[in-house]
């Protein structure tokens, strides 16, 4: 029936003859070599016509959609994430947990001075639904505004309190590294203890064994 009010035919590469008649009643299909090569067939031909059509490979394509990721930034509607969120909340009256990457989307926004799922998809690495979720974890603990439609939200705390965020995360980070310089250092207390109960006195500098004999 389909064949029958639509005369005009396409046909690409096939495996064999019989997939062809299938698409243009007559052999021929099975002899294409692929990349757009392709056999048209209309009415008013008397047999159809081999033609070449537009071909773009998968890293073509794959290389495009990376250059049009990397050049513009998606512009969502937030509103819709945010009417989804506070209806899925009417399900579950048990607060959510932060994300594992909340503390680090805070100190994202508050540096770009803004707060967008599409910043923290592009400096988190992360899914769109995953980056609205933090968005919305955000605006529950007063660090970004309400949703602007497809403007990013507006960051709530004063200057002050910025500073005091990012210098607290700076102080955790120093904190860290000086944990891990004392882990550090009793490590080699604890491995030059084991050097002197295994050769019953610490091992000899080659300096130190010289002065001696001299």
């Amino acid at each position: 029936l389909m064949k029958a009010n639509i005369p005009a035919r396409i046909s690409f590469s096939v495996a064999s003859a019989t997939d062809s008649r299938v698409i243009l009643d007559e052999p021929g299909a099975e002899k294409l070599v692929g990349q757009g090569d392709m056999l048209l067939s209309t009415s008013d031909l008397a047999k159809p016509a081999r033609i070449q059509g537009a071909f773009v490979s998968e890293q073509e394509v794959k290389r495009v959609v990376d250059y049009l990721s990397e050049e513009g930034e998606p512009n969502y509607d937030e509103s819709i994430i945010e009417s989804q969120s506070k209806m899925d909340g009417m399900f579950d009256d048990e607060k959510q947990e932060k994300d594992e990457l909340f503390e680090e989307a805070k100190k994202t926004v508050l540096k770009a001075d803004k707060g967008s799922a599409s910043l923290l998809q592009r400096k988190l690495r992360i899914g769109y639904a995953r980056a609205a979720r933090i968005l919305d974890q955000l605006h529950e603990e007063g660090i970004v505004g309400e949703a602007r439609g497809s403007k990013a939200r507006e960051i709530t705390l004063s200057e002050q309190e910025i500073k005091e965020e990012l210098d607290k995360d700076g102080a955790q980070n120093v904190y860290k590294q000086e944990e891990n310089d004392n882990n550090k250092q009793q490590e080699e207390q604890q491995n030059e203890e084991q050097e002197k109960d295994a050769n019953g006195q610490p091992e000899k500098k080659q300096g130190e064994s010289n002065n001696k004999e001299n």
